[in-house]
């Protein structure tokens, strides 16, 4: 590139010999540097006429944290947790709150997965970017949405990667993920997700204890004695990338569980001491992604879950307790058990885009 060599017109008769030198001459206009430039897909999603924020997940896929407290970071979202490590949270996104605001990952709704598997316990090494969409939504997501929508992206796998972070935090609280792919020559790919939460939630609160003999109300500070909170969460991938046949093509299973103490009622001077709420999920999955699928442009994207979990709440225990964690036997309560078995739920979702 950085030489030119110069050229002459020989004409030779029969039988003729001539010698000439070439001598290479430096070339004034020689290229001193290529730039390559090129756009991230959350750049692309940026760029949509969607009213979109997509956030790079994998700058964070080092930090113990998840998903709820990535997405308390973006502008127009509000969250609200009611407790420690597992409690229940309000999402607002511009206003926005409730039903008005829907939560995917891959494009799947996350409605049915139950408790063992929201926005609130997944690890940020899960995904591989969050698209926050504020109004309109794209018609992939195929859902009755009026706020916005939150989709999670997860890691294709199609490089070979292992992320791992812990921390331990106030109140005896661990965080633990490993994410992993690995795929071979011949693009068979295998994906390990593993995380899991602890977390004693005892922080001290003010409060007035009863005097379960006498009635008389004592103020103290006090701490929680019934506020554990615990879930784990397995997810497995194994299947082929990079075919002439399919881009993506997995089968997977999601195994998760989890369970929560529940120290108050809505009023603070209900103290419970054994009551609880468990819930599991045992989930199968397929994917398949083909892009010019026949002709140029065609796009076809397929999941399929279907979720067997089951949520319990559980109060068997006949027992009026204080924040002393003592209590007396309350005959005259009805024992009482609730266990809800989730529908099993099949989501198929199909798109094709052109």
């Amino acid at each position: 590139m950085e030489y030119e060599f110069p050229k002459e017109k020989l004409s030779l008769k029969k039988g003729e010999n001539k010698i000439i030198d070439f001598y290479p001459l430096r070339n004034k206009t020689a290229l001193s540097e290529i730039t390559v430039t090129g756009k991230t897909k959350a750049q692309q999603v940026r760029e949509t006429p969607y009213n979109v924020t997509a956030i790079d997940a994998t700058k964070l896929h080092n930090a113990t944290t998840d998903i709820n407290q990535v997405l308390n970071r973006t502008t127009g979202i509000k969250i609200r947790e009611t407790g420690g490590m597992g409690s229940g949270f309000s999402f607002s996104l511009n206003g926005f709150s409730g039903n008005q605001v829907r939560f995917f990952i891959d494009g799947i709704p996350m409605d049915n997965l139950g408790s063992s598997f929201q926005i609130n316990n997944i690890p940020v090494n899960l995904a591989e970017r969050i698209d926050v969409y504020k109004g309109v939504v794209p018609i992939s997501l195929g859902a009755d949405i009026l706020g916005g929508a939150i989709n999670i992206i997860t890691n294709p796998g199609k490089k070979n990667f292992i992320d791992a972070s812990y921390s331990y935090g106030p109140f005896n609280t661990h965080r633990t993920s490993v994410n992993t792919s690995y795929t071979t020559r011949q693009g068979v790919n295998f994906q390990l997700s593993v995380s899991q939460n602890y977390s004693d939630n005892n922080y001290k609160v003010n409060i007035e204890v009863a005097d379960l003999v006498t009635g008389e109300y004592i103020p103290m500070r006090v701490k929680r004695f019934h506020d554990t909170y615990h879930n784990e969460t397995v997810i497995a991938k194994a299947g082929l990338v990079n075919k002439p046949f399919a881009d993506i093509l997995q089968a997977g299973i999601t195994l998760g569980q989890n369970i929560k103490d529940i120290q108050t009622g809505n009023r603070m001077y209900e103290v419970y001491g054994m009551r609880m709420t468990k819930g599991n999920i045992i989930m199968p999955s397929v994917r398949y992604s083909k892009n010019n699928l026949f002709v140029e442009g065609l796009d076809f994207n397929l999941n399929g879950n279907c979720n067997l979990g089951e949520e319990q709440s559980i109060d068997t225990v006949p027992r009026q307790y204080n924040w002393l964690g003592d209590y007396v036997v309350n005959n005259s309560s009805d024992s009482r058990g609730v266990k809800q078995v989730l529908p099993h739920y099949i989501i198929i979702k199909i798109t094709t885009a052109c």
